[in-house]
């Protein structure tokens, strides 16, 4: 019976991790309801899930705030550029054009956006992880993405999943609703980190 109280057992340790998963995916929608705050808010989700899937993450709620603090400025600007970019790639893709033009700039713009999913998947990541100017960052995505392919498809895979669930079974959009609003986004992030970590550690110089 002692067992059953302990806070060490599995039932409050599996506990403990849901309520870790909660928190930090509330923070995230609450930070990012401005909108303009998502890249900020994106950035502090993959800073503390880095952070847990390395095991040396505490304080989450602190660790939050201040990795969303001291990304603000870069966050934001990041996020203006993806969401242009991404404005722009969609405004293409939608033009109305005939015969071998219309193929070409299908094809163009079709492998743009794919290259722009790669450089965003690991954008973000790499601006919670590493103190490195904008340009820097948007390059060392770009070559990571590359390099690391088929991390890049499971980071990508991970993302499609839960939002094929949510797509797939129309009937269940209000739990998928709350699954959202309570769980999967910090999921993804979680889930993403793992795999992160592995490629990130890499890159980090061994000291003696």
């Amino acid at each position: 019976m002692k067992n059953i109280f302990n806070i060490d057992n599995k039932f409050f340790t599996f506990m403990s991790k849901v309520a870790d998963v909660m928190i930090l995916n509330l923070l995230f929608i609450i930070t990012s309801i401005p909108i303009i705050t998502i890249g900020t808010s994106l950035t502090a989700l993959y800073s503390v899930s880095l952070k847990q899937s390395a095991g040396t993450s505490s304080y989450i709620v602190k660790e939050y705030f201040h990795a969303w603090k001291i990304n603000f400025r870069q966050g934001t600007i990041l996020w203006g550029f993806s969401l242009l970019a991404f404005l722009l790639l969609f405004a293409n893709l939608t033009l109305n054009t005939d015969g071998i033009i219309h193929l070409v700039i299908r094809f163009v713009m079709i492998l743009s956006l794919i290259l722009y999913i790669m450089v965003t998947l690991y954008a973000f990541p790499l601006l919670a992880k590493f103190d490195n100017t904008l340009k820097h960052t948007i390059v060392n995505a770009f070559l990571m993405s590359i390099r690391h392919f088929l991390t890049t498809c499971t980071l990508f895979g991970t993302a499609a999943f839960f939002a094929l669930i949510t797509i797939a079974y129309p009937p269940m959009i209000e739990f998928t609703t709350m699954a959202w609003f309570l769980f999967f986004f910090a999921i993804i992030a979680r889930i993403q980190a793992t795999f992160l970590n592995k490629i990130f550690d890499r890159y980090i110089p061994e000291t003696i």
